[in-house]
């Protein structure tokens, strides 16, 4: 990994104010380490800490009854 003095001091100036690392510089920091990220059209870079998918999977074949009344908008409905 080789930065510039530039690449450095700006580096070092957004860490100090908490903001978050450009990728360019995310790329420079970490190039031999191989990640996977999804990416799409209007993908924002904003942390969020709302659910927004609840995915349950239950046990294979064991013979027990995973089905629950929801209630959704007054009405409720039987998931299975």
């Amino acid at each position: 990994m080789k930065l510039t003095d530039n690449e450095i001091r700006d580096i070092t100036k957004l860490l100090e104010a908490d903001k978050p690392l450009p990728d360019k510089f995310r790329f420079l920091l970490f190039e031999d380490k191989r990640e996977v990220e999804l990416v799409w059209n209007g993908k924002t870079s904003e942390v969020c800490n709302i659910v927004k998918l609840i995915y349950i999977d239950p046990p294979f074949d064991v013979g027990a009854d995973f089905s629950m009344d929801i209630e959704i908008g007054g009405s409720t409905r039987l998931f299975v």
